[in-house]
């Protein structure tokens, strides 16, 4: 099926821009792309994914009127100038929405492609026209951002063209693009907080932190760019990375004669990471070839990886704990089903999310939630781990309460490895 050059898109497009500038009236384009096409391709090769266009062209053009006009932009993503053109800007939208609606529907049907059903899902990106301004370059720019929009907010699957949502997307392109550089530029740096047995004052573990100081940007925090390294697969070499400075690390401090024997360091475990096929096995090797025992490592899992598949967590976990090596759930109690999840995993700690214990000496729901935990943790024969306390009211509750271990700025904030030399030393 063969379709409009872009050539003919500029020429269409111009055209368009130029008669709705003339009558006051405005139109709207769709940018539509494929989810994961690239890994299709990568699966089933070119015949079956080229005929998985064809079929899908064949579906859009059932969808849309005579007259409007798919182009498209590559081999997953495609232009329809639509051709409903209105003063009314909102009826102009509404039926871009219903037009989105129906190009979304058509693959709610699987694909028949040679011996291979084939289900796959779209997201489409909408811009109005014109604009002061306007041209056919920045209408399609509005456009393919709108669809970028789509794929970065899951569960939508349709996104008008939004600046403020351009802003972050170009900020999230910025980032991605920073992080490339980062690792081999040396620009990642591991701190360590301390974690402190409130019994006994000792220091018997610290949580593994990293850190990115930007040569132009400065200190980039973790909640900005974490995010966006998860989202785009660079967290897997991060996370190697990170493990990697960690044994080296570890080695080092032998050799200035720290005794570590019984020292546990905390690492936050991605769901990229968890979610790999071979994670175990990674972490099996990063210890074999290191200088750490297993009873060295404390790997820190969220109660969102916990949910994602149960039956699956439970096996990397128990894998683990034959081995050695113990997992936490960190952040606990923010998630919806903790203690369906509790009594299936053979975790050994669990870790009080900051925010309960930011207000447990005045929040009455803060403090049942922070006193039922801990009695939890008992019951489970689990050690409990309070993060974030601040204050010597604060350790003197939870050393009252019977916590076992706390982390936070009332003995030290995460500090560089020679500072945390020093603190132990």
């Amino acid at each position: 099926m063969a379709l409009p050059s872009r050539h003919a898109l500029s020429r269409c497009f111009s055209s368009e821009i130029e008669q709705c500038f003339q009558d006051k009236t405005y139109g709207a384009v769709i940018c539509l792309g494929i989810h994961r096409f690239d890994r299709l391709r990568s699966l089933y090769g070119l015949f079956v994914t080229d005929s998985l266009i064809k079929e899908l062209l064949s579906r859009m053009q059932d969808v849309v009127t005579s007259d409007e006009i798919i182009i498209s932009l590559g081999s997953d993503e495609f232009l329809i100038l639509l051709s409903c053109k209105s003063t009314d800007r909102w009826q102009v939208e509404d039926y871009a929405k219903q037009v989105s609606t129906r190009l979304v529907a058509v693959t709610d049907t699987p694909f028949y492609i040679d011996t291979h059903s084939l289900t796959i899902s779209l997201s489409v990106g909408v811009a109005h026209f014109p604009d002061t301004s306007e041209t056919v370059d920045s209408l399609v720019q509005k456009a393919v951002n709108a669809l970028s929009q789509a794929k970065v907010f899951p569960g939508r699957n349709v996104q008008f063209f939004n600046q403020g949502r351009t802003d972050l997307i170009n900020k999230h392109h910025e980032i991605e693009r920073d992080l490339n550089q980062a690792l081999r530029n040396n620009e990642f740096a591991l701190h360590y907080q301390p974690i402190v047995e409130i019994a006994s004052g000792a220091v018997t573990g610290a949580e593994v932190l990293l850190r990115w100081h930007h040569p132009a940007k400065g200190p980039i925090a973790p909640d900005v760019f974490i995010p966006v390294a998860e989202e785009t697969g660079q967290i897997l070499d991060i996370g190697t990375w990170v493990f990697s400075m960690l044994a080296h690390q570890f080695s080092q401090w032998l050799q200035m004669g720290l005794r570590l024997e019984n020292f546990g360091f905390s690492v936050n475990i991605s769901p990229r990471q968890f979610m790999e096929q071979d994670f175990v096995e990674k972490i099996l090797l990063y210890l074999d070839g290191s200088c750490m025992k297993p009873e060295n490592l404390r790997l820190e899992i969220t109660e969102n990886i916990a949910m994602a598949d149960l039956d699956m967590t439970a096996y990397k976990i128990s894998v683990l704990k034959a081995f050695g090596v113990c997992c936490a759930i960190d952040d606990f109690g923010t998630g919806y089903s903790s203690l369906t999840y509790l009594k299936h995993l053979p975790c050994g700690a669990i870790k009080i999310d900051k925010s309960f214990i930011n207000d447990f000496m005045s929040n009455m729901y803060s403090r049942a939630i922070v006193e039922s935990t801990i009695n939890l943790a008992k019951a489970f024969q689990l050690t409990v781990i309070a993060e974030g306390v601040e204050s010597g009211d604060q350790f003197l509750e939870l050393k009252k309460l019977g916590c076992h271990y706390y982390q936070g700025y009332f003995y030290s904030p995460a500090v560089p490895p020679h500072e945390f030399f020093m603190q132990l030393k």
